[in-house]
């Protein structure tokens, strides 16, 4: 998260001046404090029970949200009270108060949960330098560093043998709270220029600047109104393509309408308002349009889906005509595709039309009766993405949801499968095709992220580098793990834990999940869990359908009027924890963030007895509304259509915001958002914190943690990450075990 001067942050001030301690809402002026508040202020031990006693007592009076009783929501005929409509205006001064006591009340709970001490234990394993793969362009090489716990990883240059290192851009230098971050950065193909983009507040908005890289100096070239775009150079560095909005209406770009998403050449010096229009979709208006120039410099390709969809149209056009126009490859919208090489004008796609675990095709241009396989579809495994270098394709495949890398001659001749070690996570492979090698890069639950230097023509694999932590992994095990969905699917599932754990069933567990968009969970690393894992917590991560572990009919199965297997398949994934000795439902916790946020939410309203703890961040929780705030629209192909009555009817029975049961007991629950989300609107945190601190009939805390000048994690500066996954920490540990840390 990222923090913001607009108003004091309790904890900062609580721990600076122990004399200045207010109740939200104080006048800052010094309190009597309850003699139990007063000793864990002292940092005396004291039990989870008696510290949620004291807290009740003293704190969780929660704040009256505004109220209007006659909003509805739904179709004609299925409208449903919708009371805390108000909420989701944030410039309403009802709202705002609303905002700052229940953050002001949640921040005090962490503080007093020992989130400063989980501080201390996350910035250990944050503190060691980092770097990331190269990028070689020209005769020269960039690539990202961090020192430790710099906000943001810089941007450096050096000369391609890795001599003459320097910084080139430092956005740590950008802001004084660390709330202005570089996004994106794309050097062109001679390394004599950087376009990189900026974002403000964690927005997804972001502006383009091009920056001289001998000079190390910013030309004038400034674009606006970005928004879900990559860098494309042309082979000359004249200029790039890059996609926008048009300007917004409104002053307010939370507020903005995401329409009519547009692509434009820019030349190198010139104005915005020069910029040439080069690509729209007119009858499309929520389509998200890319553009990519092929490495001979020759063709643009460009490829156009609606919202979330991920099936999307290729259209092709060749640059070295000026006349010439766009031709279509694949413009039915029935099937994913994307770009890997060309040789002339043979391209070659990854997609998943008739083969839904993905295969690699050849097609001439011009004539999609052309197509032909070049890497067929696998009997076991999902082909993820292929890459080109050189005269050889390197698939990367998701084998029950662990990387492997296969090498492939370019007539789709198999020649070998690349030496990586045990379950991994591949998280990128990198380099042109002209170059002889190639980047890896790739971690895993307990080895931290590494890079290799590949030559697919030698099957030569090399370490180039590895990030150093302070803690020893080998005293941790990772475990693949199968369980039966509710309607018998087999589901895997990670379990990380200390090797010393007794299965006695009673140990705090963390089970995280995500379930939609076609996004595979895989065992990366995670540097924030290891405090969890070390101090004895477990974590378990399961493959629900939904995401894209197992190909396109895996993603279909937990999407629209299938979403509610996503939720049993997780319901399951708990019940096996707690039926396999690993935990208890007391000691189950249960985390997701957007999409994932939804996941959890909705199981607890369909199973609140089934947890004892929940943390939702940035979550879709009003699902009637979703489409009516920031970029809900475009995940109409992933949810339905709440105006649809058809949809609705599927809708209305997991929305979180609606399954909320007056007189239940829920389970504890850390809702997390931050007020500058313009993915995930902020008031369906809010809307749903009302509703469940309103109709708790348990004792256990519903809180509301808001975080003030960041967005849905884009650029959040490292800082305030560090507090994100400390306060997590800190409040899993105060609910889940006996004693405060």
């Amino acid at each position: 998260g990222v923090n913001s001067s607009s108003y004091t942050n309790m904890v900062d001030v609580q721990s600076r001046d122990p004399a200045s301690r207010e109740k939200p809402g104080g006048n800052g002026q010094g309190t009597d404090e309850d003699p139990m508040l007063a000793s864990l202020y002292a940092g005396s031990p004291a039990s989870a029970a008696a510290l949620n006693a004291a807290l009740r007592a003293a704190l969780l009076e929660y704040p009256e949200a505004p109220r209007d009783p006659g909003a509805r929501s739904g179709p004609r005929g299925h409208e449903v009270p919708d009371p805390y409509r108000p909420l989701e205006d944030l410039d309403d001064p009802a709202t705002k108060s609303f905002m700052v006591k229940q953050d002001a009340m949640a921040r005090r709970y962490l503080q007093l949960s020992g989130e400063q001490e989980w501080q201390a234990r996350v910035k250990k394993v944050f503190n060691v330098p980092k770097k990331s793969a190269p990028i070689e362009r020209g005769d020269k090489q960039f690539h990202l560093e961090n020192t430790g716990l710099q906000d943001h990883w810089m941007i450096m240059v050096a000369d391609r043998d890795g001599s003459n290192e320097r910084v080139l851009i430092d956005p740590n230098r950008l802001s004084d709270d660390g709330t202005v971050a570089v996004t994106t950065f794309a050097p062109s193909l001679d390394g004599r220029l950087v376009a990189y983009s900026v974002s403000e507040k964690g927005s997804d908005w972001q502006t383009i600047y091009v920056r001289d890289v001998e000079s190390g100096k910013d030309l004038t070239d400034k674009l606006e109104h970005v928004k879900f775009s990559g860098i494309s150079w042309d082979k000359d560095r004249a200029g790039f393509y890059y996609s926008r909005y048009p300007e917004p209406e409104e002053s307010d770009k939370l507020k903005a309408s995401n329409r009519f998403h547009r692509i434009y050449y820019h030349r190198v010096g010139t104005s915005q308002r020069e910029d040439t229009l080069v690509y729209e979709s007119t009858e499309q208006p929520t389509a998200l349009n890319g553009a990519f120039v092929t490495e001979d410099g020759r063709y643009l390709v460009i490829s156009s889906r609606v919202g979330s969809s991920k099936t999307n149209d290729i259209l092709v056009k060749d640059l070295t005509d000026p006349n010439g126009e766009f031709k279509s490859l694949f413009t039915t919208q029935n099937a994913a595709y994307s770009y890997i090489g060309n040789d002339k004008d043979r391209f070659y796609f990854w997609t998943n039309q008739d083969a839904p675990r993905g295969r690699v095709i050849g097609v001439k241009l011009g004539d999609p009766s052309t197509v032909s396989t070049v890497i067929p579809e696998s009997n076991d495994k999902i082909l993820q993405s292929a890459s080109m270098h050189g005269d050889h394709f390197i698939a990367h495949y998701l084998h029950n949801a662990s990387s492997e890398l296969i090498v492939y001659e370019k007539d789709g001749t198999l020649k070998v499968k690349v030496d990586l070690p045990g379950i991994i996570s591949v998280d990128g492979v990198s380099g042109l095709r002209s170059d002889k090698t190639c980047y890896i890069s790739c971690s895993s639950f307990v080895s931290p992220p590494a890079v290799y230097r590949y030559d697919p023509s030698t099957n030569e694999l090399t370490e180039y580098y590895r990030r150093e932590v302070p803690v020893d992994l080998s005293k941790f095990t990772v475990k693949q793990l199968w369980y039966k969905s509710r309607d018998g699917t087999e589901i895997p599932m990670f379990v990380v834990h200390r090797k010393d754990i007794e299965l006695n069933g009673d140990n705090p567990t963390y089970l995280y999940g995500y379930g939609g968009f076609n996004t595979s969970l895989t065992p990366a690393f995670n540097a924030g869990l290891l405090p969890w894992l070390e101090a004895g917590g477990v974590y378990a991560q399961p493959a629900l359908r939904g995401g894209g572990e197992f190909g396109r009919e895996w993603h279909e199965a937990g999407m629209r009027e299938n979403k509610q297997n996503v939720f049993d398949d997780f319901i399951a994934a708990a019940e096996w924890l707690i039926g396999n000795g690993y935990t208890k439902p007391k000691k189950l916790a249960i985390g997701g963030g957007s999409n994932g946020g939804l996941l959890v939410a909705a199981c607890t309203m369909q199973r609140p007895e089934l947890f004892g703890a929940v943390i939702a961040s940035n979550g879709v929780y009003d699902m009637l509304r979703f489409h009516k705030l920031t970029d809900g629209k475009n995940w109409i192909p992933e949810y339905g259509d709440p105006d649809n009555p058809d949809d609705f009817e599927f809708i209305i029975k997991y929305s979180p915001l609606h399954n909320v049961k007056s007189g239940t007991e829920y389970p504890a629950m850390l809702i997390m958002t931050a007020d500058h989300d313009d993915r995930v609107w902020p008031g369906h945190s809010l809307k749903l914190a009302a509703a469940l601190q309103a109709s708790q009939a348990g004792d256990l805390p519903i809180l509301l943690r808001v975080e003030r000048g960041a967005g849905h994690g884009l650029g959040t500066p490292l800082g305030k990450a560090v507090e994100g996954i400390a306060a997590r920490w800190a409040f899993l540990r105060t609910i889940l075990t006996d004693k405060s840390p």
